[in-house]
């Protein structure tokens, strides 16, 4: 009988043990599908207002004078001063909504206020978000942007900030995003024309997504973007949440694919979408 109840006993254990480690590992699971749906939430936070400042690179070929560079009747553009005086505002109105770059239902203003063209060390501007949406989700928020001056490569070098911005999803979510960075811009010969541009970006970011949770990053490797291609093709960048776990998100070689590579703290791997707005 003793014999039987010490089988028992450790078939009892055993079974606990296989629960135990069963539950341990569900739970890590669990922790690491979440953490890696954060760092979707965080990525989908950053492209609806990296949109937003690429509509304010198109306002800087409109300043210089380049009515085309807005090419379809949706948005309208319109300036507050004449050619070459500043401060000039320049308005892009979408007004009630308009479908763009056959994905993006795009409502309300962006203003974007320059002190210069933007060519020379010193000019500026300013930008605010008058009831700006993206699919639904509409952003606030200051973004502002100082030429800097030329490096010894050739680069414009450029300040840009985004002080305060906040996004409320069309969930009714609400979540947050500033970004301090440093951008290097090669304009290819072709100042007129903002399409086959590139910006190198280095510099840190920082918010609370939509469940409370706080994040921080900063570029390990300096990110590029083709103007063209509206997305980040390589580079290296390191995510923080709540100053626990640390991520690394690697954007590839230079090809144009809306993918990157997340890497988890416990060093899986999963190939993510990153330019969906």
């Amino acid at each position: 009988m003793k014999k039987l109840n010490l089988l028992i006993l450790i078939s009892f254990v055993s079974i606990v043990s296989f629960m135990s480690c069963n539950k341990k590992e569900e739970i890590i699971n669990e922790k690491k599908e979440y953490n890696s749906q954060t760092i979707k939430e965080i990525i989908s936070i950053q492209n609806k207002f990296e949109y937003s400042t690429q509509l304010v690179e198109q306002a800087k070929d409109y300043n210089k004078g380049n009515h085309f560079a807005f090419r379809d009747d949706c948005p309208d553009v319109s300036s507050s001063n004449s050619f070459g005086h500043f401060p000039n505002t320049i308005t892009i109105d979408f007004g009630a909504g308009c479908e763009v770059n056959d994905s993006l239902l795009v409502s309300g203003k962006i203003l974007v206020t320059f002190y210069g063209f933007m060519n020379h060390s010193g000019d500026s501007l300013t930008t605010e978000y008058q009831n700006f949406t993206v699919n639904g989700n509409e952003l606030t928020g200051i973004y502002v942007v100082k030429n800097l001056g030329k490096d010894d490569e050739g680069y414009r070098n450029i300040s840009k900030e985004l002080r305060n911005g906040y996004i409320t999803l069309d969930s009714g979510e609400n979540a947050s995003y500033q970004f301090s960075r440093t951008v290097r811009y090669s304009i290819n010969n072709t100042p007129f024309n903002s399409d086959d541009d590139e910006l190198r970006v280095l510099g840190n970011f920082s918010g609370d997504n939509i469940d409370g949770d706080s994040y921080s990053g900063i570029i390990k490797t300096e990110l590029v973007m083709p103007v063209d291609c509206g997305c980040f093709v390589s580079g290296e960048q390191e995510i923080t949440i709540n100053s626990e776990d640390v991520y690394n998100l690697n954007f590839g070689d230079g090809t144009c694919d809306n993918t990157a590579t997340l890497t988890l703290p416990d060093g899986s791997t999963e190939e993510i979408e990153v330019c969906n707005h």
